[in-house]
């Protein structure tokens, strides 16, 4: 029996990857080579502490202000407000503590292992030397601009993920062309990203495998199937 894997993105060839790896037959399928929809514009980060449920009322409370910023995140067409309650409605009441306390352990459950995951998927592919070891930094321009952000320092804090916090002199040491407006950090040695944000050789390697017989990229023309 042979497997359809429908996607050839980052999700799709990791999929079709681990199958083949236990010895199934996989058949990936996309409209084009693999990695050239949105797995193509991404950023490469492995965030392994990006398990913060949107649903955190420090989130949702600056969302009018926001859609009032011409340059903010959020953009809603006020024709479209009514139909979008429903929806809101549910979101606010995904802010309760019991459902966010419920929401936060399933994202540090996923996110614990994701490094670990990632590591062993890119030697099995020959590609660990594509990802960086240096972690990552959130800034901060000063104190209250870090204690707007405690929350999600406290859920690290509560899931054992490592984190630390730092000053300017040691934000200039590791990133020196850091504008001098950047006052705090915290540093998540965890986190890593991707040497190349795109490898040309990088996905059609993970969906090929180690025995290329067993699993293929077919192009698959945009008028015989549905793309949502």
């Amino acid at each position: 029996m042979t497997t359809v894997v429908i996607g050839a993105g980052i999700i799709g060839t990791a999929i079709a990857h681990d199958l083949q790896r236990r010895g199934q037959q996989v058949l990936l399928l996309d409209r084009d080579a693999p990695g050239r929809g949105a797995s193509f514009g991404n950023m490469a980060s492995i965030a392994v502490t990006e398990f913060m449920p949107a649903s955190r009322p420090s989130v949702w409370k600056q969302i009018p202000g926001w859609m009032l910023d011409p340059e903010g995140p959020v953009r809603i067409r006020p024709s479209y407000m009514p139909r979008l309650l429903p929806w809101f409605l549910r979101f606010i009441a995904a802010s309760r503590p019991s459902k966010l306390r419920a929401l936060e352990a399933e994202g540090a459950a996923l996110c614990a292992r994701s490094l670990d995951d990632t590591l062993a998927l890119l030697r099995e592919t020959g590609l660990e030397n594509q990802i960086s070891d240096e972690g990552c930094l959130s800034l901060y321009t000063d104190e209250a601009e870090f204690k707007a952000d405690r929350d999600h320092i406290e859920i690290l804090d509560r899931f054992g993920f490592p984190h630390e916090v730092i000053g300017r002199q040691a934000i200039k040491a590791l990133e020196p062309e850091l504008s001098d407006k950047i006052g705090m950090a915290v540093r998540f040695p965890q986190n890593r990203s991707m040497r190349d944000p795109y490898s040309p050789n990088a996905l059609p390697r993970l969906a090929v495998g180690s025995t290329p017989a067993r699993s293929q990229a077919s192009p698959v023309p945009t008028a015989s199937a549905r793309w949502c």
